[in-house]
């Protein structure tokens, strides 16, 4: 698999994890305004990467789409790291 599918796929998978924390956030609280704005905007973004991504690697801008494609995917990459830290650790965080 190449760096730009992998980093794509990983763009997908945290959109889709964003969606299931507003979707449960929606139904456990009640949103304001702000509330609404901000996951808007978290969400337009989220989902205009891999779309834009797609739309560059498709016109035969690869690098630039791996480019773009790479933020993301490295900080989800990143929570992963610690998350896996914290879980492996046993340490208490509190």
């Amino acid at each position: 698999m190449t760096l730009y599918k992998f980093c794509w796929y990983a763009d997908w998978l945290i959109l889709l994890i964003a969606l299931f924390f507003f979707f449960s956030g929606m139904s456990t609280a009640t949103p304001g305004s702000g509330f609404m704005k901000t996951w808007a905007v978290l969400l337009l973004v989220l989902f205009a990467i891999p779309i834009g991504s797609y739309l560059l690697h498709a016109n035969g801008f690869t690098g630039f789409a791996t480019f773009i494609a790479a933020f993301p995917a490295g900080a989800g990459l990143l929570y992963l790291l610690f998350m896996v830290v914290v879980l492996v650790s046993g340490a208490r965080w509190n």
